[in-house]
């Protein structure tokens, strides 16, 4: 009879410790998470029956979806600059977290150490007639916490069995909802949320529902491997290597976190190989389908490489694309003026070199085309400006190889109009 009440005891005990001990205190171990530093999904290892502590960066993230048989999820707590959510382990099978804020989504696979019993368990299982009362045992707590309207980064938490009259403002109903309900989805869940025109998923995978109702599987750890392996590969020079990895990433991953830098590898990997036919398929996909970033780069890369192959319409038509996004970028604008000048386009040319030079353009092939341009007949003729460029040349480049002929116009200029004596 003591055994027993003292077990009560130490496990009512255990339960008020989950309870009041704060996200990033000593009583749970914090994990700190970056969604902009990291990768879309991450993978930690924690012991059974220790809480932790997972911070992500920035506030308003919520708990879309997790692993209810073997996570049990505690407290969430909004800071000014990140947000807290108190985790409990209570299985031992790898389970899931899935975050998500606004278009942002972090998936997080938990691995968790079987071998580590809570005291309490260890109490219960050696308790003899204690196993026969978890019946009634305490309900799981789950609790939420919002920012304060206060000053600093003071927080108001909510119980979420405590019976209130009226939530803050800035309590999402759909985030309270949202984040203590089961992530189990049943067979029964899907069809309801799937359109009939919808392909039913594979009953051993694992997926999650968005709020536009889309059905999307949860990423695999191993697909982030391939990716690495490919990583490594191309930087160790190993061609082949790397490309078996990078395309076997980019035709099995699910949430294709690096599918924008796997193509883009791709197409260096083929450029190196000298295989334009593959190389343009990839940099196409990335222009067409990649973001800003790589759209950029590879449409810089096709536009170069059909420049060096003297496909100068299609080199053209690359860099007047780019120009659209980085209007100021030197070396686009100087092979735009150089493509308009064997077109025999000068206006368009002068427009291109006088705004590369503006953002320090500074080669003397460019300022001796300019000369010739505004030296020559036409409604482009300018003497002074074609006198400014040739007399530039005259100073700061000697060694060109149109040194002598710049510098002959510079003394007819000078002789005839500018210091006519």
């Amino acid at each position: 009879m003591k055994k027993s009440f003292f077990v009560v005891i130490i496990f009512l005990s255990r339960i008020i410790i989950l309870y009041f001990t704060a996200p990033g205190s000593s009583g749970a171990e914090l994990i700190p998470v970056d969604p902009d530093a990291d990768a879309h999904h991450k993978e930690i290892s924690v012991k059974r029956g220790e809480t932790f502590t997972i911070r992500l960066k920035g506030s308003g993230w919520y708990l879309n979806r997790y692993d209810s048989n073997n996570l049990a999820f505690k407290l969430r707590t909004v800071h000014s600059e990140y947000t807290d959510f108190t985790i409990h382990p209570v299985g031992e099978e790898p389970a899931y977290l899935f975050f998500s804020y606004l278009d942002k989504d972090m998936y997080i696979r938990v691995n968790i150490d079987p071998r580590i019993r809570s005291e309490v368990e260890e109490m219960l299982n050696d308790g003899g007639g204690m196993n026969e009362k978890k019946e009634d045992m305490p309900p799981e707590i789950n609790e939420v916490s919002v920012e304060s309207p206060g000053d600093g980064d003071e927080e108001t938490v909510i119980d979420s069995g405590t019976e209130i009259d009226e939530l803050p403002d800035d309590v999402e109903a759909e985030y309270l909802k949202t984040e203590t309900e089961s992530s189990v989805i049943t067979k029964d869940e899907i069809k309801k949320e799937t359109s009939p025109g919808k392909k039913m998923p594979d009953a051993e995978d694992m997926y999650y529902i968005t709020k536009d109702k889309e059905i999307v599987k949860i990423p695999s750890v191993n697909e982030e491997s391939e990716y690495r392996k490919g990583v490594e590969a191309f930087n160790n020079d190993e061609l082949e290597k790397a490309a078996e990895h990078v395309l076997d990433y980019l035709s099995n991953c699910v949430s294709c976190v690096y599918k924008d830098n796997a193509r883009f590898i791709a197409a260096e990997i083929y450029i190196k190989q000298e295989n334009e036919e593959k190389t343009m398929i990839f940099l196409d996909k990335l222009i067409d389908f990649g973001n800003l970033e790589y759209k950029m780069k590879a449409g810089r890369i096709k536009a170069d490489l059909n420049y060096e192959a003297d496909k100068f319409e299609d080199a053209l038509e690359g860099y007047k694309t780019l120009l659209l996004y980085d209007g100021n970028n030197v070396e686009v604008l100087k092979n735009t003026g150089d493509i308009y000048y064997m077109f025999k386009d000068y206006e368009n040319a002068l427009a291109n070199y006088e705004l590369g030079m503006e953002n320090g353009l500074a080669a003397d092939e460019v300022y001796f085309r300019m000369a010739l341009m505004y030296d020559s007949a036409g409604k482009l003729k300018d003497l002074e400006k074609a006198y400014r460029y040739y007399r530039f040349i005259t100073e700061m480049f000697p060694d060109f190889k149109h040194y002598q002929e710049a510098k002959q116009r510079v003394q007819f200029m000078e002789k005839n109009f500018f210091n006519y004596e």
